[in-house]
């Protein structure tokens, strides 16, 4: 559907990675340095992070890139 935001499967998992863990979108994009709202960007599919961005999620949940996409 045009104009919807398309929930991916990085988005799905961090989400899903996020609410296991029960922490808070801000308390993760404090840790990555990045800001809140580019965060949800990427749990909604919005904005996909860049490699190395992925690199430091994967790092953040103790999980592998490929565990994450």
């Amino acid at each position: 559907m045009r104009g919807e935001p398309k929930m991916n499967n990085i988005g799905t998992n961090l989400q899903r990675l996020r609410k296991a863990k029960g922490i808070f979108q801000s308390d993760i994009s404090a840790s990555l340095c990045i800001s809140q709202p580019t965060y949800s960007l990427y749990e909604n599919g919005q904005r996909e992070p860049s490699a190395d961005m992925l690199i430091q999620i994967a790092d953040f949940f103790g999980i592998t890139v490929d565990e994450l996409i």
